[in-house]
């Protein structure tokens, strides 16, 4: 067993052998477990940096299973992925510390947003490490206009955060400190329908 073994969580599926694809691409040492049973076993074995759990876990022991995470092994990072992101928010990522990511994400996005640098190690000091939760946007293409680019980060970040609030405005600023006056503000302005998210969840 190498120094750091990625652990991906989850039932045979499409999207996990696309995820196991990608981690292997920058680490030789990937561990598959279909089951947190399975997947508790190798955290007490080996040397493991991070762990990417699916959300449709062929146990229902996943709150558990992260709980754990947290409180034994505070060193690994957790990427959450869910069949919806509402699935995956009802496990309260910010409690766990994780990194929450959307289900439909490109292989290519993926890769960056767990191997940001050139090393092939995961990242082990993303937001989630230094207090707060981070967001994996969808990857975008931006315009060359500094303005009109960060609107379009802007709008794609708040409709990301208010999804994740499941549409709810104050606890929306809450998260990203922010009055809720001024979050309402941006709302109109990039004409976010909240009703809509509420409804979608």
């Amino acid at each position: 067993m190498s120094k750091n073994s990625f652990l991906i969580v989850g039932p045979p599926s499409p999207l996990r052998d696309q995820y196991e694809l990608v981690v292997r691409r920058r680490m030789s040492d990937v561990i598959v477990c279909a089951d947190t049973v399975c997947a508790r076993a190798w955290l007490l074995e080996a040397d493991v940096p991070a762990v990417l759990v699916l959300g449709a876990a062929a146990d229902n022991d996943t709150e558990t299973f992260l709980s754990e995470i947290r409180d034994k092994h505070a060193q690994v990072l957790v990427f959450l992925v869910g069949s919806s992101e509402t699935e995956m928010l009802k496990l309260s990522p910010d409690w766990y510390g994780a990194v929450v990511l959307p289900p439909d994400m490109s292989a290519g996005h993926l890769e960056r947003v767990l191997f940001p640098a050139a090393s092939g190690v995961p990242n082990l000091a993303p937001a989630s490490r230094m207090g707060t939760t981070s967001i994996a946007l969808d990857a975008m293409e931006y315009p060359l206009h500094l303005g009109r680019a960060k609107a379009l980060f802007e709008s794609e970040f708040l409709k990301r955060v208010l999804q994740r609030e499941r549409g709810n405005v104050s606890r929306a600023a809450r998260t990203i400190d922010s009055a809720r006056r001024n979050l309402q503000v941006k709302i109109q302005a990039h004409k976010i329908d909240v009703a809509r998210i509420r409804h979608d969840r």
